[in-house]
């Protein structure tokens, strides 16, 4: 199994090349997914919490909703 080329970046370790991404998995939970880039292999798949929650996050919309209102 192998990573896209496409979404994904290339980070390079002494002469061997990765490819890695960032996906979203679960409400809070971001997936760190890193792939040897030449050698079709394993996976290395890591599970990270995140202190940025769809709840807090702001939009132009709702800014503006929230503005209207007091001017």
């Amino acid at each position: 199994m192998i990573i896209r080329k496409k979404g994904s970046r290339i980070i390079i370790v002494g002469q061997d090349s990765y490819r890695w991404i960032i996906t979203p998995s679960e409400k809070g939970i971001l997936t760190l997914t890193v792939h040897h880039d030449g050698i079709k292999g394993q996976l290395l798949r890591i599970n990270i919490e995140s202190d940025i929650n769809e709840s807090r996050a702001m939009n132009p919309r709702i800014t503006t909703r929230r503005l209207l209102p007091g001017f």
